[in-house]
C-alpha cells in the first residue's frame, strides 16, 4: 500500500525537532551541541566525498513480487543524496512507493541500499532473493554485488538519519568515506 503524495522530509526536519525538545525540556544547551554535531558529520562526509560522482542506488525494502522502495520525499531520499549517492526511484512522488522489477532493470542501479530491520527476512536472505531474480543478472549492482545495508531507523525521521549518512557515504564511497 502505498502513502500518499507528501512533501519532501529534510533533514534539518531533525535539527528543528531536537531544538523543539530542548525548549520543551530546558535543555537548549544540550539540544544545539547534538545539532552541532549532526551537522558537522554531515559536513565532514560532504566534504571527503569532494565532488565524487554520485552511485546511482536502488533501495530495496522488501518484496518479492514487486519491490518496496523508497521515492522521492522520504528522508532516505535526502540521506542517500548526501552520502554521494542518487536514488534511481528519486522521481517518485512518495516516500514510499511499490516498483516493478522491470523498473529496476531499466534503471541499471551501481549499488543496492538494502534495509534491515527486525521481523523481515535478514540482509542475507534479501541478497540471496535479489541474486536468484534472474531478470537482475545484467545489474550492475547484482553483477558487482555492490550491497550497503541501512537500518529502517536510519531511513525515517529521527536523530539516526544524519549519522547514516556517514554510515552509507562509507558504504557507497570506501575509497574516500572511513
Amino acid at each position: 500500500d502505498d502513502q500518499g503524495e507528501s512533501e519532501p522530509v529534510e533533514i534539518d526536519q531533525v535539527y528543528d525537532e531536537i531544538e523543539t525538545l530542548g525548549k520543551i525540556f530546558r535543555v537548549e544547551d544540550r539540544a544545539d551541541e547534538l545539532v552541532a554535531e549532526l551537522r558537522g558529520q554531515i559536513q565532514d562526509t560532504r566534504e571527503q566525498l569532494g565532488d565524487v560522482e554520485p552511485t546511482k542506488v536502488f533501495v530495496y525494502d522488501s518484496g518479492d513480487d514487486a519491490p518496496f522502495t523508497s521515492g522521492g520525499t522520504g528522508i532516505s531520499n535526502q540521506v542517500i543524496d548526501q552520502a554521494g549517492g542518487d536514488n534511481v526511484f528519486a522521481d517518485v512522488d512518495k516516500d514510499w512507493t511499490e516498483v516493478s522489477w522491470e523498473q529496476v532493470v531499466k534503471a541499471q542501479p551501481e549499488a543496492i541500499v538494502i534495509y534491515d530491520y527486525y521481523g523481515t527476512p535478514s540482509v542475507e536472505a534479501k541478497k540471496k532473493l535479489l541474486l536468484s531474480r534472474p531478470e537482475l543478472e545484467d545489474v550492475p549492482a547484482i553483477k558487482n554485488q555492490n550491497f550497503a545495508t541501512l537500518t529502517l531507523q536510519d531511513a525515517v525521521l529521527g536523530v539516526r538519519a544524519p549519522y547514516a549518512v556517514k554510515s552509507l557515504a562509507a558504504q557507497l564511497h570506501p575509497d574516500l568515506v572511513q
